[in-house]
Formats: structure tokens, sequence, C-alpha cells
């Protein structure tokens, strides 16, 4: 999909930043990666890329590279958490006012989170009670917590390469955020992604996240052919249990998809997996269609950005100074 040049007009006026705008930045092993989207009433990709870090090269460098190329210093960023730095759990919903959730589980942190290391940083993630009206108060929620140390270095990273960052967000809610788009029913949908060493599952409905789990078979436990098939079934089957706690639990409808997000290298025996097990025909994210793209991104690059991606697409806009932005401020 194309852009005019009329349409281009609206997008970049002289302000201090773009109206509706997120850029999701993800930091990378080789390099760093952005995606600029404007959300006025469809997302519209403004503009997109990717460097690569040259030998000795510190991220900071390359993220400046980067915000000179795309302009990131004109607009409000997100970037999301790597898996290792951070846990979720379900957790029982304190007996609180919502305006002081937050600080009630930051009190149970250490029995939450018991080997994250002294003060964490906490955010919860809500989701309503059993039935598909939403009108029961859930007993759960879902708790997120990383160390402070590591959040305030990632803060400190892209405020140093004058990158506007105004929160970070994690991969479950990145993926939330691609599901809504890519699934408008009424019903719930279950989406997958592999990293190198993990495969997260979120079951969703609207931009409701009901389920989350971040199983122990990756990329890297799939590289060999011939071990593909007892892998995925495994996976398969903790899948399955999460669709039957979803509908049984819950008291929600079952899915009526399963979404595969993008892979870096063509694996046909998920698909085939998902048909064998799940008894769901699955639908490869297409990145490309659910949006507007000024310039478009090659599908083999989706599997690189796709987290990247699903952090632009974040709707809450937060406002605090550029130094100002501390891990407790900007985590969330």
């Amino acid at each position: 999909m194309g852009l005019s040049l009329a349409d281009f007009s609206r997008f970049f006026a002289k302000d201090d930043e773009l109206p509706d705008t997120w850029a999701g930045i993800g930091l990378h092993a080789d390099g760093v990666s952005a995606v600029i989207v404007q959300r006025i009433e469809e997302p519209v990709v403004l503009n997109w890329g990717y460097e690569k870090l040259t030998d000795g090269e510190m991220l900071t460098e390359a993220l400046e590279r980067l915000g000179r190329k795309l302009g990131l210093h004109d607009v409000a960023c997100v970037t999301w958490l790597d898996e290792h730095d951070y846990q979720i759990k379900l957790a029982n919903m304190p007996e609180v006012d919502e305006a002081e959730l937050v600080q009630a589980l930051t009190w149970q942190a250490n029995e939450i989170f018991p080997d994250i290391g002294e003060n964490p940083v906490i955010e919860a993630i809500m989701f309503p009670g059993p039935g598909t009206d939403n009108s029961e108060k859930s007993e759960q929620v879902y708790v997120t917590g990383a160390e402070h140390d590591a959040v305030q270095l990632r803060c400190d990273l892209l405020l140093d390469a004058n990158i506007k960052l105004k929160c970070i967000d994690i991969a479950e809610l990145c993926q939330r955020n691609i599901a809504e788009l890519a699934s408008r029913g009424p019903r719930g949908v279950a989406t997958v992604s592999f990293t190198d060493t993990s495969c997260l599952l979120t079951i969703t409905r609207d931009d409701i996240l009901y389920m989350t789990r971040r199983l122990a078979v990756g990329l890297n436990d799939l590289q060999l052919v011939n071990e593909r098939a007892p892998k995925l079934e495994q996976v398969m089957i903790e899948i399955q249990r999460s669709l039957d706690y979803y509908s049984s639990h819950l008291r929600q409808a079952p899915v009526e998809k399963i979404l595969l997000a993008p892979l870096l290298n063509p694996m046909p025996e998920l698909a085939e997996a998902v048909r064998t097990h799940l008894y769901l025909e699955p639908v490869y994210i297409d990145v490309s269609s659910l949006m507007t793209w000024a310039s478009d991104m090659p599908q083999r690059l989706q599997a690189v950005f796709f987290y990247t991606i699903g952090a632009a697409l974040r709707l809450e806009m937060m406002d605090f100074a550029q130094d100002e932005a501390t891990a407790e401020d900007i985590f969330g």
C-alpha cells in the first residue's frame, strides 16, 4: 500500500512531536530496529529501519545513527524488554482500589518474585473475571517484575542516544497489539511467536490479554528437521491446555483462530502441527496487510521487527520530560 503526497502532508508538520504517533524501538544482538506508526484512524507506518552494529560499536552509537535517519528525535518512543530481563506471573488480586494496585503488588514483590533481586519495578496487567460480558472482576492479575537496574539501564541507554523514551513495554503486550489488529472478531484469538530460546503464547479478545505463557521450546530447539515433530508436539500439548483453561475456567467461547508470527526461515511443520493437534487452521500474520506502509517491509524482515512493530502500535500516551525518565516512570 502506498501513500500519496497529500497523505504525507499531515504527517510531517513541524511540531515538537507528531500527534498520535509512537516509534517502537528494538535492541538486538547485532543492531537496533525502529518502526514509526501513526494512528489517527487506521495505523500508518511512516518509516522503519535497522542499523547494524559495526565492530566495537556501542548500541548508543547505532541508536543515534538510526535516530538521525528516521527522525526519531521528533517522536515519542517505546521499547520492549528482552524476555530474560523480566518475569510475568499470575497473582491474587489485592483488595485495594485500582489506583493503589501497583503499590500493593510492590509490597508483595518479594513473595511473587523471590529471585528477581531487591527493589524490582512492578506493573500490573488486569483482565476481566470469568464470562464473556466482562462484567465480573477477576480474582487474579498478571504481575510483571523487572530488576530496577536493568530497566534503568535501558532508560539511560536510549536517553543517551537522544531518544524521547516514554515507556518500556513487554513482548506479551506487543504481541497483543498485533493480534488485536489482525483479528477483530467477537471471539478470542491465540497468537504464537518464537524467539531463539522460547515460544510465546498469548490469548486475547479485543485488546484484552486474558492469558500468556512462555514455553521452553525455541527456534534453537527446532533447527534439526528430524527433531521438530516431537518438539512441536510438546508445544501443541501446552497450547491445548491453555486453550482448554481459557474456555473452561475463564468461561470464554473457544478461540476462533491461531495466529502465527512471521518466521525468519520457513517452517511448514509448524502449521501442520497446529492442524494435526489443535484442529484449527493456522493463519500466518502478514503485518504488511494490516497497515498502510510508506515503504514496504519484506516478509522475511517481519520476524525481526515483530515485537518492535507491536510496541509501535501502543495506544496509550504518556507525558513527562525527557530528562526525568526513571525506571519507575517508564515501565509498563
